[in-house]
C-alpha cells in the first residue's frame, strides 16, 4: 500500500487539489491528517480506488496495476541541479 498526498491524488484523477481536500473534509474520500494541518492529508491508494468506484468515476490502469501506485513510489522531483547545492545556487559568484 502506498500513501498519496493531495496534489498526487489531484494529478492522477485530473481534478484540483482543493476539490480533493473538499472530498476529504466531507468524508467522501477517506484519508488521514498527519500532524494536523501543517503536514496535510495522506490517502491510501486502496481508498482512492474505492472512492473512484463508488463515485462511478473511471479507475485508471495505473491505480490497479502493480508498479506506479502499488509498490514503488514515483521518482522524486529534483529541485537542485546535480553537483550544485542550494547555497551555491543562491550565491552565484559571491564568496561564501
Amino acid at each position: 500500500m502506498y500513501l498519496l498526498t493531495v496534489p498526487e491524488v489531484a494529478e492522477r484523477i485530473r481534478v484540483s487539489p482543493e476539490l480533493v481536500r473538499r472530498w476529504l473534509r466531507q468524508g467522501r474520500l477517506r484519508g488521514v491528517r498527519l500532524g494536523g494541518t501543517r503536514l496535510g492529508w495522506r490517502i491510501l491508494d486502496a481508498d482512492l480506488e474505492r472512492f473512484l468506484v463508488s463515485a462511478g468515476l473511471p479507475v485508471a490502469d495505473s491505480l490497479t496495476s502493480a508498479g506506479h501506485l502499488v509498490g514503488t513510489p514515483p521518482e522524486p522531483i529534483r529541485t537542485t541541479p546535480p553537483g550544485r547545492s542550494r547555497r551555491a545556487r543562491r550565491h552565484r559568484g559571491k564568496h561564501v
